[in-house]
């Protein structure tokens, strides 16, 4: 994690104007052809859910931007953003799990998995 200098920054007014807010998050709703990611997932008989978390996750990832956060009222931008997702149990309860991105996907279906198994989570 490194410290942002505000002083330095290409778009400090739009900096100015989202720490004012009191819980200053955004939201992105885009459109997105998949039809190349099912393909894929029927081909391998792989979990859609878990390949699409990949690659939103890894693409996040190299986006600057994306990696900014308020620490203590500073900005900063992380190394590395860790997903956090809400999944469903098998008791029809939603939980929520953060862990550790991984760079190869199949370390990062690995880990996923175990991880969902372990809390008995449906792999969908």
């Amino acid at each position: 994690m490194k410290k942002i200098d505000v002083e330095k920054m290409d778009r400090r007014k739009t900096y100015e104007w989202f720490k004012t807010f009191k819980n200053p998050t955004y939201g992105v709703n885009v459109n997105l052809d998949v039809t190349k990611l099912v393909k894929y997932t029927k081909e391998t008989n792989s979990s859609f859910f878990i390949n699409f978390l990949f690659i939103l996750v890894k693409s996040l990832n190299e986006i600057p931007e994306m990696k900014q956060r308020f620490v203590d009222r500073e900005p900063v931008e992380y190394d590395v953003c860790n997903p956090g997702i809400t999944v469903l149990t098998k008791m029809i309860l939603l939980k929520m799990l953060d862990f550790h991105m991984l760079i190869i996907i199949m370390s990062f279906i690995i880990l996923l998995k175990k991880i969902l198994i372990k809390q008995r989570m449906k792999i969908f």
